[in-house]
Formats: C-alpha cells, sequence, structure tokens
C-alpha cells in the first residue's frame, strides 16, 4: 500500500528516494514506478521515471520491458535531463549494495556513502522526498552473510562481486515473493540552501529518514525493528 504524508506539487521536480532496497524492490515498483498502488490518485499530475542500471538496457526483452515500464538509465546525465525538463525520478538511493542486508527482522540502510542523489538535487534545485518501504525485506527469505562463518569476508565477497557486476547476490533461500504486505510511506519533501555543501544536505537528509522511520514504525510492523544506516 502507499501512503502520503504530504502533497506534491507537480510543477515541481522531485527526488523521489527510497528505502530499503530489499532483493529485487518490489515495493518500489508496486508502489512509485508503476500505479498499482493508485501513484496517480494520490499524486496527480506528477511525472516521474524509474531508474534502472545502464546494463539492463543491454538485455535482449528486457530492455523492451522497462522502456515501456517508463525507465530509464543510471547515468547521471539522463536524471539531469529529466529533472531539468522538470519531471521527477525514482531512485533506491541505497543501490544493489543494500540488497546484500535484506532480511527478515532488519531495516538497515546503505547510505552513509550515498551522496550522488544530493548533488544532482543541488545542481537542479529539485526537493528529495524520503520514501520508506515498511515490510520491503520481508518479501523475500534469505540469510545474513555476516552470520554465517567467515562472515565478515563473506560479507566482503559479495560487496567486491557487486562492484564487478554491478548487481548483488543476496543469499536467496526461497525464489518466490512471500506473501507480506508492503505499506511505503512517502515522506516530506525536502529543499535545500543552493549555498549549502553536500555534507550539510547529507546530515538533514539522515535526520529527515530517521524521524520518518520512527514515526511511521509502529503503525506498519517494526516497532522492535532498530534503524541502522552504515
Amino acid at each position: 500500500m502507499l501512503h502520503k504524508t504530504v502533497d506534491l506539487d507537480p510543477s515541481q521536480p522531485y527526488i523521489l528516494s527510497y528505502h530499503p532496497h530489499g532483493i529485487i524492490g518490489m515495493g518500489v515498483n508496486c508502489t512509485l514506478n508503476t500505479n498499482c498502488a493508485g501513484f496517480r490518485e494520490l499524486f496527480p499530475g506528477l511525472r516521474r521515471w524509474g531508474v534502472t542500471l545502464r546494463e539492463v538496457f543491454y538485455l535482449f526483452l528486457v530492455r523492451d520491458y522497462v522502456l515501456l515500464a517508463g525507465f530509464i538509465s543510471a547515468d547521471r546525465q539522463a536524471l539531469l535531463d529529466k529533472l531539468r525538463q522538470g519531471d521527477s525520478i525514482v531512485l533506491i538511493t541505497g543501490g544493489a549494495a543494500e540488497a546484500l542486508y535484506a532480511q527478515r527482522g532488519r531495516f538497515t540502510l546503505y547510505l552513509k556513502r550515498r551522496q550522488g542523489f544530493l548533488r544532482l538535487a543541488l545542481e537542479t534545485g529539485s526537493a528529495v522526498v524520503p520514501c520508506l518501504g515498511f515490510g520491503e525485506n520481508d518479501a523475500f527469505s534469505s540469510i545474513d552473510a555476516t552470520q554465517l562463518g567467515h562472515g565478515a569476508a563473506l560479507m566482503d565477497i559479495l560487496l567486491r562481486i557487486r562492484k564487478v557486476l554491478r548487481f548483488s547476490t543476496p543469499l536467496v533461500t526461497w525464489p518466490v515473493p512471500l506473501r507480506n504486505p508492503t505499506n511505503v510511506v512517502v515522506g516530506a519533501p525536502l529543499r535545500f540552501n543552493p549555498d549549502s555543501s553536500v555534507e550539510d544536505c547529507h546530515a538533514q537528509y539522515l535526520a529527515a529518514v530517521t524521524k520518518l522511520y520512527h514515526e511511521h514504525k509502529s503503525k506498519y510492523g517494526h516497532k522492535d525493528i532498530p534503524l541502522e544506516i552504515i
């Protein structure tokens, strides 16, 4: 389900920043990238584009699907072009690395070193909208690599594989999605002073994400799940 906290102005460009990645981003695709959960009714007139890896557009048939679904490449210039023309984009900000931490009972965001989306915001004057998917990490059954033997070394290997392949390889125990609800909360947009440093914007964003999480965690089954930002 999709839940909004404030209205968004369709005449303004936004960076819809979604967390967490989950295994394959079930929540973001069902609520923000499509109209399955009534996005157009909640945010009328807001034109947005999903963002995926450039390599996806090289895959036979997959390319046709993502184009029809309204996705664009994660190339910086493509994102700048959309924002400058007044359209919005949907990013899974933690990227593929965050998928490695997608286990039931966790809400871990790979965010401390993610600043590119904030540079886009400063360069284009776009507001950044934090979006949280409660239940995203419950969509699949997976194993925490750090809990296995030589966990730190195994996680390091998985992160290195991600750098080479550009996508991650979570340790999924069953490939079929589980029947669990995902509630996506769209927060209030953050507008940054154009003279602000990226570091200041990053601190503001982390504070906004933390606040949004604690405001809604009890409503959607995450009361006892701590927010972890790495």
